[in-house]
């Protein structure tokens, strides 16, 4: 009960943060990066008491790139390009349909750890400044949508649940963004 507490306190501060870069336009970079710390690192203690491992390792990278965009974000702008975060999302897309017919739970799990990639490469991106918020928000989303299956399947509740909230949240910044965007051309 305790650990799946943790879980759902992790996954509100995750919500705050994901209307934050979603929804409104100043953002505070500092505050972002340390409440997604925070964030991910009680949901590392709540992933690891049911062993939903995709969950644990995500938010180990997560917190390595939000300690060091929060302290210095200069050191990981060489990491990754959106050049190779497009390759990473056609060969996940390519093996998860390579091994559909194959296996059904290997495509699902090929799905849940290459959105967990995805994810923190577009993090990445966007904590360095190659990604604009809207590029980030649009990869994020590609993301959420396929890691659905994998917490289904470990019954990751408090995560299912977010990552199905943040859909909803990203696309809600999404039609704002394409909105605004609208009335500046016209």
């Amino acid at each position: 009960m305790f650990f799946e507490f943790l879980g759902w306190l992790a996954v509100s501060i995750f919500f705050i943060c994901h209307i934050y870069v979603s929804v409104f336009n100043d953002l505070n970079r500092k505050a972002f990066f340390a409440l997604n710390t925070l964030a991910a690192f009680l949901m590392i203690i709540s992933s690891w008491a049911i062993s939903s491992w995709v969950i644990v390792i995500y938010n180990i990278f997560w917190i390595i790139i939000s300690s060091i965009s929060f302290i210095n974000k200069s050191k990981l702008k060489s990491l990754i390009t959106v050049k190779h975060l497009k390759l990473l999302i056609s060969l996940i897309l390519i093996l998860a349909f390579a091994t559909l017919m194959h296996d059904m739970m290997i495509s699902i799990n090929i799905l849940g750890y290459g959105s967990i990639a995805i994810m923190l490469n577009t993090y990445l991106l966007y904590s360095t400044k190659q990604l604009e918020r809207v590029d980030y928000l649009k990869y994020d989303l590609v993301a959420m949508f396929i890691i659905l299956p994998q917490l289904f399947i470990d019954k990751n509740y408090p995560a299912l649940t977010s990552e199905s909230i943040f859909i909803f949240i990203t696309a809600f910044g999404l039609i704002k963004y394409y909105k605004w965007y609208k009335k500046e051309l016209a």
